[in-house]
């Protein structure tokens, strides 16, 4: 496995906007987007990516994520999923798990996967 660790990645309105946006819209259980394998250890909460701003925020921090020259020449992105955004209260955690091959609507091969951390704690 390559690791790839890029700090400062978002700016600091983006940032703010997620954080904001994190804080404030609707959430769901995590389970609901885990694939069979993940499924059994994932105890969090996600946004609902059913609602129009989260929807926004998705687009707009993938926009930022696609626009970034060293992630687009460690990755070479072709086509990817909309991020999600996990939300973990006290005792919450995801447990050890593989991804699903293919992941999101349509579905799509997912080779990279990545995490990106809107919180320093």
């Amino acid at each position: 496995m390559n690791l790839l660790c890029l700090a400062d990645l978002i700016d600091t309105p983006l940032l703010q906007r997620l954080r904001t946006g994190h804080a404030t819209l609707p959430s769901q259980d995590g389970r609901n987007t885990a694939g069979w394998a993940a499924r059994a250890v994932k105890h969090n909460l996600q946004l609902d990516g059913s609602d129009a701003r989260v929807h926004a925020l998705q687009v707009e921090l993938q926009q930022h994520l696609l626009a970034h020259p060293l992630l687009r020449l460690y990755a070479r992105p072709h086509r990817v999923t909309l991020p999600l955004f996990n939300r973990y209260r006290v005792g919450m955690q995801y447990g050890r798990h593989v991804d699903d091959a293919l992941m999101g609507e349509p579905p799509l091969r997912t080779d990279l996967a990545y995490t990106v951390f809107l919180s320093a704690t």
